[in-house]
């Protein structure tokens, strides 16, 4: 049964309902081909990790869905609209950036970015536009730091900036590419615990090449090289590692064993 549900935070449709539909999605820069038959139903209040060897497409998929690449082949719709109209739902978080620290912006500038689309050309931010970039700043675990230099910030902060930028558009789908990457151990479980958080409110879509911290905060995870092996479940199979990164499978961190679903599925007959 489809339970039609409003919060506080996010405009937030059925629960049941398929948010993303991607069908026979064929993407090739000039010869080389960079996905190949990509299908995946989406849903609202997904927590997906998306996986795999660099240049095997993730960041390329990605930039399909937001509408900056055009597929050579196949059929994209965000709440059932074609990308150009529905990517208005969804909030970007880039790999982490580089910036100049000596440019004087303020945490607060920086969020306030993303209520740009909500106003029109030339008009000032509003009301409105500041209750929003309090409220997501204080989301992300920022809302004292509003007025501080963005240079200021350790590099887990600036992300947690970047992540409430995204936020401030209202957001029905969040996508994130290696948000964690550059981070340590102990900061980048602390951004995976606040995106825990957030999927109360919002659909989400992770890339990161941190196979075992992926598998033991999304809800499911999906394999991306050039094809999808994707199973609607968090647990990473040895098969799909080798479908996904071939020979280079041996060469992987380790991955703990009780990521692995086999192993799991021996501890239940045990």
């Amino acid at each position: 049964m489809n339970e039609s549900h409003t919060n506080g935070n996010y405009p937030v449709g059925n629960f049941s309902s398929e948010i993303i539909s991607i069908k026979n999605l064929w993407v090739r820069y000039e010869q080389e081909l960079v996905l190949q038959n990509i299908n995946l139903s989406v849903y609202q209040g997904d927590y997906i990790g998306i996986i795999g060897p660099n240049g095997g497409g993730k960041t390329t998929l990605f930039k399909v869905i937001l509408g900056l690449i055009s597929p050579q082949q196949g059929e994209i719709k965000i709440l059932g609209q074609p990308v150009t109209k529905g990517r208005r739902y969804i909030g970007y978080v880039p790999q982490i950036m580089q910036f100049d620290v000596a440019f004087p912006i303020t945490v607060a500038d920086v969020v306030r970015m993303g209520r740009l689309g909500k106003r029109k050309l030339l008009q000032r931010y509003g009301k409105r536009d500041e209750e929003v970039v309090q409220r997501v700043l204080d989301q992300v675990g920022l809302g004292k730091w509003r007025d501080r230099a963005l240079s200021e910030l350790s590099g887990g902060q600036r992300q947690r900036v970047y992540i409430a930028r995204a936020l401030a558009t209202e957001p029905e789908i969040l996508l994130l590419d290696e948000p964690t990457a550059n981070l340590d151990e102990n900061v980048s479980a602390t951004l995976y615990e606040l995106l825990h958080q957030l999927n109360e409110f919002v659909t989400i879509l992770i890339i990161s090449h941190d196979i075992s911290a992926v598998s033991s905060y999304v809800k499911s995870v999906g394999c991306l090289n050039r094809k999808l092996h994707y199973h609607s479940s968090n647990q990473v199979t040895s098969e799909m590692l080798k479908q996904t990164y071939g020979s280079t499978v041996q060469q992987l961190v380790h991955v703990p064993q009780r990521f692995l679903a086999e192993h799991q599925q021996e501890n239940h007959h045990d």
